[in-house]
Formats: structure tokens, C-alpha cells, sequence
């Protein structure tokens, strides 16, 4: 029998395969701060310059969406989502790689346009507003599923808990079974849920989803 990792064991294999700043669509804090201000307000000549440097050195994928001294607003939201410092997996999760890939080459049936909605609306929404056309869009969601995939590859593990199917985080691989920590109070009656105990926060870093054994969240 397979038994899964620890938080620790698993945290220390992704580290030392792939560093967070490598699974940010723009890793680069001056970029981020500049493509923000080019969202909010009209840049002068020589800002608006500044970030068209940025980009092509950072993320030449977007240096054709700026031909404006202000963003379009229809892709404010976009580029919006594209500076968040999260992994870009957040915004394609594995589970919907084969549906972003159907938006890139412009075929996507039905299914796959629930598969979108559901797990990447991000990318649904590009396709329902018909964004998927623009060529600087779709070259952005290349990088970002290539990023995603980049993620994908360096998380193996399996899966111990016989309720897999509510336990993951939605736009991350799962990693493993429910655990029982030294905070949780079990009660007499082992149908009750005792999870919501108050230090729950401070035992583990990051972001994770915790879950009691009971299944209940």
C-alpha cells in the first residue's frame, strides 16, 4: 500500500523541482505594479514607454495589447487576473487542459464548454465574449497552460482517502488523504465533527484545503 506524503515531504519535492515565481504568469514586481496603473488610469508617453520595454524583456506575449495609453476596458478584468502573484494554475487547472487547448485551436464542443465553465471560467469567459480571436489573448493562455502544465508535471502522488472525489482543492492537484491533528478533539461519538477547533490556522503554511475525517468541511 502507498502511503501518501506529509505536507513537509510534499512541500520540500515541489521546492526543490520548481520555484513559485516560476509558475506566475509575470514574475517581475515592476511589471505587475506598471500593468496595474495602465489598468486604473491613462499612462503618459513616457510610462506608456516604459511598460512596452518591460514587456517585451518580462512577458512579450502582451506587449502587442499595449497600443493605448489605457487598457481597453474589455480586458481590463483580464489583464487584471494575469498580474495576481497565484500560480497560474489557479486560472487552468489540470482538469481543464484539454478544454483550454480545444480554445486555442478554436474547436471547443459543448462538453468542453462546461468543462471551461466550471474549471476555467476565466477562459470561458474569453470564448463567450469572443476574445478567443485576438492573438495576443490566445498567445497569453499558451503561456499560462504551458506554465500550468510545468506545475502538473512536478506533483506526483497518490491518493489515500476513499473520499477523494470531495477531497482536493479545486484548481490544484490533490495531495493527500484526510490526517488527524494533534488540535482535533475526538468526540465520543465518532459521527460528530470537532474540526472547527480555533489554532487550525497556524498549523500548516500556505494555502491548503484542511478537511476533518469525517469528511465534512
Amino acid at each position: 500500500m502507498c502511503t501518501p506524503p506529509t505536507i513537509k515531504e510534499y512541500c520540500n519535492s515541489i521546492l526543490h523541482l520548481v520555484q513559485h515565481q516560476e509558475l506566475v504568469f509575470i514574475n517581475d514586481i515592476t511589471t505587475r505594479k506598471m500593468l496595474k496603473r495602465w489598468i486604473e488610469e491613462p499612462l503618459d508617453d513616457p510610462s506608456l514607454q516604459f511598460l512596452k520595454d518591460l514587456l517585451r524583456d518580462k512577458r512579450p506575449e502582451l506587449t502587442p495589447a499595449v497600443t493605448d495609453v489605457q487598457c481597453p476596458e474589455e480586458y481590463r478584468w483580464f489583464i487584471d487576473q494575469l498580474i495576481k502573484t497565484s500560480p497560474s494554475a489557479f486560472l487552468v487547472p489540470q482538469e481543464s487542459h484539454g478544454a483550454v487547448t480545444d480554445f486555442l485551436e478554436g474547436e471547443i464542443s459543448a462538453d468542453q464548454a462546461k468543462i471551461l465553465s466550471c474549471s476555467a471560467p476565466a477562459v470561458f469567459r474569453l470564448y463567450s465574449e469572443g476574445s478567443h480571436s485576438v492573438q495576443w489573448v490566445r498567445c497569453c493562455v499558451q503561456a499560462l497552460l504551458s506554465i500550468a502544465k510545468q506545475f502538473a508535471a512536478t506533483t506526483p502522488h497518490s491518493i489515500s482517502s476513499p473520499l477523494n472525489s470531495v477531497g482536493f482543492f479545486p484548481h490544484l492537484p490533490p495531495v493527500s488523504g484526510r490526517g488527524s491533528y494533534f488540535i482535533d478533539r475526538k468526540p465520543a461519538d465518532d459521527t460528530q465533527c470537532t474540526k472547527n477547533a480555533g489554532n487550525h490556522g497556524k498549523l500548516l503554511p500556505g494555502v491548503f484545503t484542511q478537511h476533518c475525517k469525517h469528511g465534512e468541511y
